[in-house]
C-alpha cells in the first residue's frame, strides 16, 4: 500500500485569521494617524485666524459692554461708561462705576498698538487706573452696533446699551481678519 499525501498550496483558516487581524490592527493605526494629522491641521488653521490674544480681548470687550451704561464709538476709538470694574491689583470684577477706552496707541518702537484703558470715576487718583495692553501691530480696529429688528441703532437711546455687536481686528501677521459678534444679556 502506498499512500501518498498530497498537500495542497494555500493558507489554513488560522492563518487567514491572524493575517486579517494584523491588516485590521494595521489600517485602525494608520486612520488614528490620519486623524491626528487632520486635528492638528484644523488646530493650526484656527492658531492663524484666532491668536491666543484674540480670546481676552473678545472676553474683557464683552465684560465691559454687558456692564455697560452708554456706549460710544467714534472711528477706531470706543468708549465705554458703566460699572464694568476690574481691580488694577489683581484684575478681580466689581461693581465700581468706571470709563473705559479701547484704542490704537503707538509704543516706544513705534508699533501700533491696541491698549485698554480704565478710569474709575469716584476715585480721586490714578492709582485706580488700569491700562491693558491687547494687541500689538494692529492693522485695523472696529466695533460696529448691530441694529435691533426695528432697524435702530441702541446707542441712540442712552438707558438702551447694543444687544449684539461685530468685533473686527486685524494685527500682525493674520492672513485675514478676525471678525466676531457678540451677543450681549
Amino acid at each position: 500500500m502506498n499512500r501518498s499525501v498530497h498537500h495542497r498550496g494555500g493558507f489554513t483558516i488560522v492563518e487567514l485569521l491572524v493575517s486579517t487581524l494584523l491588516a485590521a490592527m494595521l489600517m485602525t493605526a494608520i486612520m488614528g494617524l490620519a486623524a491626528s494629522a487632520s486635528r492638528s491641521r484644523e488646530f493650526m488653521d484656527k492658531a492663524d485666524t484666532e491668536p491666543a490674544w484674540s480670546t481676552r480681548l473678545i472676553e474683557l470687550l464683552r465684560w465691559d459692554l454687558q456692564n455697560a451704561t452708554t456706549v460710544r464709538i467714534s472711528g477706531k476709538t470706543v468708549s465705554i461708561e458703566g460699572f464694568g470694574y476690574l481691580s488694577p491689583i489683581d484684575g478681580s470684577a466689581g461693581h465700581r462705576r468706571v470709563g473705559v477706552t479701547y484704542l490704537i496707541e503707538t509704543d516706544d518702537d513705534d508699533r501700533s498698538v491696541l491698549v485698554r484703558k480704565q478710569v474709575q470715576h469716584d476715585s480721586t487718583t490714578n492709582k485706580n487706573t488700569r491700562i491693558d495692553l491687547m494687541c500689538i501691530d494692529v492693522v485695523d480696529f472696529a466695533v460696529s452696533i448691530i441694529k435691533d429688528n426695528n432697524g435702530d441703532a441702541p446707542q441712540r437711546n442712552k438707558n438702551k446699551k447694543p444687544s449684539r455687536v461685530t468685533v473686527r481686528i486685524k494685527a500682525g501677521k493674520m492672513s485675514r481678519p478676525l471678525e466676531k459678534v457678540l451677543v450681549l444679556n
